[in-house]
């Protein structure tokens, strides 16, 4: 006899049973998927040779297969595949099949984000007809940029200072760059300079390179200020530096360069500012175009000849080697003339009094 209160389940077992039939049939089609994804993953690099033309084929099929697990897989086996997935997929991304072209330029969209498969992938993306103009011109940008991010890294490794800063008038960045006795490349950093956008300076310090190597100067359309320091540069070399129509200023520190030369380069570019020298350096600052019975002193640059020699801010200069010195543009005019390391003798006054002193010119850092 069954306790009060408690009624038979056999009218409900097979209804418990159906009900447990379609939780195991579910749970069972969502679980053997997964297990077939990570199970059928590709083997790990060394494990596997890359995958043949017909593999790679069969998966851009697959990416519109009808069971989404099969577009999963076969998506994450293509951007496994990498570089030579990049063509397939290109073409898949422009078929008349949505999903398979969805999925094809996400996969190429990935492939774009890492090395060494991002420049591929940009390059097909900026390509496709299905693409807007503007989806084509970012992918182009982006390629751009990527190269130009490459070719500053080259050149840093290579011992380069680059700087980007804006430009003092427009405000538009630009490009700074010095190579000097750091750099261990060669002369073929002027082909790479040249592809970058933007350069407006250029400082080449102490470096070897003569007239016939500069001619790659001219390639450098966007270049604003050249200087030169004691790079072996002669008259003969002054034709690659008037190519640059951008250039508005060239300094010529320590060079070859003569006095000919600077006014040949003058004739053939009117409203440069040349500012050749010798090279000596003394390392004062003053203003120009004031006139004070001589060479008002403003500043003295740490570790030169001048701090050497104790000349001082408010110090004025009268004469150099006894040539009568009235500006600052006398000073430096009379300074241009004068190598590093050459001995000359500076007249100047100081609370009234008259000091004179034997001071050696160092070099343009």
């Amino acid at each position: 006899m069954r306790p009060l209160g408690r009624k038979s389940n056999r009218a409900t077992r097979p209804a418990v049973r159906s009900g447990l039939f379609v939780i195991v049939a579910l749970v069972a089609g969502f679980v053997w998927p997964a297990c077939r994804l990570v199970f059928s993953q590709p083997p790990s690099a060394g494990e596997s040779s890359p995958p043949t033309a017909g593999q790679i084929a069969r998966w851009i099929e697959e990416l519109s297969a009808d069971s989404f697990y099969r577009r999963e897989d076969a998506a994450a086996r293509l951007t496994e595949a990498g570089l030579a997935a990049i063509g397939p997929l290109a073409v898949a991304a422009d078929s008349a099949d949505a999903e398979r072209t969805a999925r094809a330029t996400r996969i190429l969209q990935n492939l774009s984000l890492s090395e060494p498969t991002a420049e591929p992938a940009l390059r097909s993306l900026s390509k496709l007809a299905s693409r807007t103009a503007a989806q084509r011109r970012a992918a182009l940008a982006e390629l751009e940029r990527r190269r130009q991010d490459r070719l500053v890294a080259e050149l840093r490794r290579g011992g380069a200072t680059i700087v980007y800063e804006a430009e003092p008038i427009t405000g538009s960045p630009g490009l700074y760059i010095r190579l000097d006795e750091e750099w261990q490349g060669g002369i073929e950093a002027l082909a790479t300079i040249a592809q970058l956008d933007g350069v407006v300076e250029l400082q080449l310090h102490k470096l070897p390179w003569d007239d016939r190597q500069l001619n790659q100067l001219q390639s450098l359309k966007s270049l604003e200020d050249l200087q030169l320091y004691y790079v072996p540069i002669s008259d003969a070399g002054l034709d690659h530096v008037a190519a640059l129509k951008r250039l508005w200023r060239v300094q010529l520190f320590g060079t070859k360069v003569t006095a000919d030369g600077e006014s040949q380069l003058a004739r053939k570019r009117p409203g440069l500012l040349i500012d050749r020298r010798s090279g000596g350096l003394l390392g004062i600052a003053g203003r120009r175009g004031e006139e004070d019975g001589g060479c008002r002193v403003d500043g003295v640059q740490p570790d030169t000849a001048a701090e050497k020699a104790g000349i001082r801010p408010g110090d004025l200069i009268t004469a150099i080697d006894g040539q009568k010195i009235d500006t600052f543009d006398d000073l430096t005019a009379v300074l241009a003339a004068q190598a590093a390391g050459r001995e000359i003798e500076i007249d100047y006054l100081r609370d009234g009094a008259t000091h004179r002193v034997r001071v050696t010119l160092g070099e343009w850092p």
